[in-house]
């Protein structure tokens, strides 16, 4: 039908996946959905478009439920790749080792036996060197006696010298001492005297300032005293009349609403007026067409029922 939008199934879902035509076949899906002209004037058309979008939703489904197919198939087919790869890979490590094992063997016996051997040649050379040292030992110790001899001796000499230009060194800083706190006391009296008369000047500098600041402030308290009561003079004027205007308007409006609500009420009346003159004028030519027929008893009687919607299938267009 003209309003039907494509449909897919599960089968051909998957077969889109696998031959990745999925993006062309949605692009017609939307010009295909796109391309609907709906109207929502009526339950009917409503109906209609909600079918369409309805459709949209089914085809998203199935192809949700394709991929969800897909992605378990391809979970079981990694799942199965990994254990064989695992499997394969134990068998042929342990393979590996026992094709090897002959060769592993005679490398492991080789090692061992090169060892044995250096330890041997280690356990020769440190016994002729063990011969050797005890000859030398008697060389050396006359030596170390000797030099210790002389190391303290010269310690000696050289701890005599140090004391000697150490004292010299300690009489040349005294005196130094003594000089520099000498001139530090002339410098720290003549400083002292100095701040004490910059001190005094800044203070009188400070008291002058202090004073033009105090009658600045004084001027300017008064000046700002003066606009704060000007600006609260303002805007109570401001907001008297912002009231006055504020008042005006309301009565306004209020007048507004009052007449407004009446002309409605006037126009209610004189509608609900002529509505029942058209119904009695409509009533009465149904009562004497009736008469034409009928007796007049009658003819009131079912006028009336026909008025109160008793009579069924029979209903008066006024």
């Amino acid at each position: 039908m003209e309003n039907e939008i494509i449909v897919i199934d599960n089968e051909l879902a998957i077969k889109k996946f696998k031959d990745k035509t999925l993006e062309l076949f949605l692009k017609d899906v939307e010009k295909d959905a796109l391309n609907f002209v709906g109207s929502t004037d009526t339950d009917k058309d409503r109906k209609l478009i909600i079918s369409k979008a309805a459709s949209v939703g089914k085809i998203k489904t199935t192809i949700e439920k394709a991929k969800k197919t897909l992605t378990e198939e391809a979970r079981a087919f990694v799942t199965s790749v990994n254990a064989q790869g695992k499997m394969s890979f134990d068998f042929l490590t342990n393979l590996q080792a026992e094709v090897r094992k002959p060769v592993t063997e005679y490398e492991e016996a080789e090692k061992l036996r090169i060892e044995e051997e250096r330890k041997a040649a280690e356990y020769i050379i440190d016994h002729e060197d063990a011969l050797k040292e005890d000859e030398l030992y008697d060389l050396r110790k006359e030596k170390e006696l000797r030099e210790e001899a002389d190391r303290k001796k010269e310690e000696t000499r050289i701890a005599k010298e140090e004391a000697e230009a150490e004292e010299k060194e300690r009489v040349a800083r005294e005196e130094r001492i003594a000089k520099e706190a000498e001139e530090k006391a002339k410098l720290q009296a003549a400083k002292i005297i100095e701040d004490a008369k910059h001190a005094q000047i800044q203070a009188e500098k400070d008291k002058a300032l202090a004073e033009e600041r105090h009658k600045s402030e004084i001027e300017q308290a008064k000046k700002d005293k003066k606009l704060a009561e000007e600006k609260a003079e303002l805007e109570k004027k401001e907001a008297i009349e912002k009231a006055r205007k504020d008042a005006e308007e309301r009565i306004k409006l209020e007048q507004k609403i009052k007449d407004e609500n009446v002309r409605l009420q006037k126009e209610k009346e004189e509608k609900a007026a002529k509505n029942m003159n058209h119904r009695k004028n409509i009533n009465r030519e149904i009562y004497q067409d009736f008469l034409i027929h009928i007796p007049n008893e009658m003819a009131i009687k079912v006028t009336k029922l026909i008025v109160e919607n008793k009579i069924n299938h029979v209903s008066i267009g006024y």
